[in-house]
């Protein structure tokens, strides 16, 4: 069942960014009210980074087939597939969340590059933290296990370099899936 979990909540979070992100961010739709809007993207911005990490801890799932643990055992074909498969679709939605948040974020775009690093940061340090079994509910339900195990990858070089290292693979293809688009490569890395 957690498998299922990690797959919905992965296949969740590019539609989240897409739907929600775009109508509050974009379209700029609640002009009215400047204070309700301004507590609206507040909002939307904190349960975006809630939500968006769950892709990339789905690409974390390709552990269990590298490391052979209890989860993949026996390595098998259907193994392969279950873990193989789900690690694709969260990397394709976290790369389709890192792209759609620099897009949606009309400024972010003039500094593509930089906002692209500082999304696959969010995504990179939520996961880690997912890994660490704090969950995006926790922060309702159990905030101060989302402390710990903030303290813990704090106080962990081997957890920070992990981030460092998710992060600028997260980076590295989000810039090749924009350079295979056949964008302006000096407009990618602007």
């Amino acid at each position: 069942s957690g498998l299922v979990i990690d797959f919905l909540l992965a296949v969740l979070s590019p539609i989240y960014v897409y739907g929600f992100g775009k109508a509050v961010w974009s379209r700029r739709s609640l002009r009215s009210g400047e204070l309700k809007r301004n507590i609206l993207l507040l909002v939307a911005g904190f349960f975006y980074v809630l939500m968006t990490p769950n892709a990339t801890y789905a690409f974390l799932e390709l552990k269990h087939l590298v490391i052979k643990d209890v989860m993949a055992k026996p390595l098998n074909f259907w193994s392969v597939i279950v873990f193989g498969g789900l690690s694709l679709i969260g990397l394709t939605a976290s790369i389709v969340c890192i792209l759609a948040t620099v897009k949606i974020l009309r400024p972010a775009e003039k500094y593509r590059l930089a906002s692209i690093t500082a999304v696959s940061l969010i995504q990179a340090s939520g996961a880690t933290l997912g890994e660490l079994d704090v969950f995006s509910w926790d922060v309702f339900l159990n905030p101060l296990k989302v402390l710990r195990g903030m303290e813990t990858v704090i106080g962990s070089p081997n957890l920070l370099l992990f981030i460092a290292v998710l992060t600028g693979f997260l980076t590295l293809v989000s810039l090749l899936v924009i350079w295979g688009t056949k964008e302006d490569t000096k407009k990618a890395i602007k």
